[in-house]
């Protein structure tokens, strides 16, 4: 869609006069600064030209057409372009025509020559996340955070447990450490059972891709407790149960 230049009070329109008069501007479109690109060269990104400054009788509408290497790219016809593979190493500038009621004006932005994106290591940005309620016989789930990295990162899971709380979590985790693999558990949920009862639990996510494998934990949450109604029954036992010696609680039958 053709751009449309508004005039500005006292500005747009007008250009010096002798004595410091304004004096409207008349005659076809002038390039006072070229359009220029911006944005990361690479494939799959999106360039932006912007314009550029013009001078001539207003209203100004601006229209834009992305060339490869000086042929219009089909389509291509809005301020912005997203960038193919088959444009690497190929020349590719964005002309701007200029038009008013007296004429037209075409100028060509800058050149960029696109590359494939480079190569970059994992780096998550949001930490993944534990929610659920910590229960024997409930279930926890742990979110993936969020993660760049080029090529995309593969993400994989694996749960831990830890007999006390630790904000600051720290690696390797295993024998010498306080914490410890829960075996078999690589999934994005963990079903509670009784032998994590009292434990603390989080999971760690794994990003790797051709650069580097990056992990991230999760806090921990815990400590689990007890199924509801489940634990120990413990009473004291009267007279008629035992000896009157009897005066320690015991688990019941």
């Amino acid at each position: 869609m053709p751009l449309l230049l508004p005039s500005l009070p006292s500005l747009a329109g007008y250009k010096s006069g002798i004595g410091g008069q304004g004096v409207e501007q008349t005659g076809p479109p002038v390039s006072v600064v070229a359009p220029v690109i911006s944005g990361n060269a690479w494939t799959g990104q999106t360039l932006s030209c912007n314009g550029g400054s013009w001078s001539g009788a207003p209203p100004l509408v601006l229209t834009y057409q992305w060339e490869n290497a000086g042929s219009a790219i089909g389509g291509a016809t809005t301020s912005t372009y997203v960038l193919q593979a088959s444009d690497e190493g190929d020349a590719i500038t964005c002309d701007v025509t200029c038009t008013n009621g007296d004429g037209d004006d075409t100028v060509t932005s800058n050149t960029v020559t696109p590359t494939a994106e480079p190569a970059t290591a994992p780096v998550n940005t949001v930490a993944p996340v534990i929610t659920g309620t910590a229960q024997v016989g409930e279930t926890l789930s742990c979110s993936d955070g969020t993660w760049t990295g080029n090529p995309t990162p593969t993400l994989t899971k694996q749960w831990y447990e830890s007999g006390s709380a630790d904000t600051n979590l720290f690696f390797p985790v295993g024998e010498g450490s306080f914490f410890f693999e829960i075996a078999g558990e690589t999934g994005d949920t963990l079903d509670l059972d009784a032998g994590l009862e009292d434990q603390y639990v989080f999971c760690v996510v794994t990003g790797t891709n051709t650069e580097a494998a990056v992990s991230a934990a999760s806090s921990d949450t815990g400590p689990v407790i007890a199924a509801e109604g489940g634990g120990d029954f413990l009473y004291y036992p009267t007279t008629t149960d035992f000896p009157s010696s009897s005066t320690y609680p015991v688990t019941a039958p």
